[in-house]
């Protein structure tokens, strides 16, 4: 009987892994399409002042007002330090979304791994309990009653929403 029990407690840690695999895979697939709207919209906020630098670096109209006032270089210099902000910003929500990328693989791999192990576990309870039934004694006695009373109750149960 322990090699029943040594593997009913293996499928039954594999199930409660499962859920909680699960439940994280949720999680994170959520927190990939926060991600993923962050990135974009944080791309197109880089691309933006890039462009707000090219625009000062070509010399046209805006380039020009800026020199007559006598503050090009500042302005430019405020554009730069704005662009390789945003750059930060839009590196780093990727990096996190790699990373969310990563754990949903991880996650998928692993519960591709744990597929079925309730299906065995049940298998592997059925087993143990018709062993149980034919070495007789005790043990035999008491899964007998304990299934017959598990019948009643369903019958009852069946009854009631009846």
């Amino acid at each position: 009987m322990s090699v029943y029990d040594e593997r009913l407690e293996k499928l039954q840690r594999d199930a409660a892994r499962k859920r909680r695999l699960e439940s994280m895979l949720g999680e994170l697939r959520a927190q990939r399409s926060e991600l993923e709207a962050r990135v974009s919209e944080l791309e197109a906020i880089k691309l933006q002042e890039q462009e707000d630098v090219e625009r000062l670096e070509s010399g046209g109209i805006t380039a020009l007002f800026y020199s007559l006032v006598g503050k090009g270089e500042e302005k430019l210099t405020e554009e730069r330090r704005e662009a390789a902000a945003a750059a930060l910003k839009y590196e780093s929500a990727a990096r996190e979304l790699d990373s969310v990328m990563s754990d949903i693989a991880g996650c998928e791999s692993e519960l591709a791994g744990l597929s079925g192990c309730e299906r065995e576990y049940e298998e592997t309870l059925q087993a143990k309990s018709r062993e149980v039934k034919a070495s007789g004694g005790a043990a035999a006695a008491k899964l007998l009653e304990l299934e017959a009373r598990a019948a009643a109750c369903v019958g009852r149960k069946k009854e009631i929403l009846e």
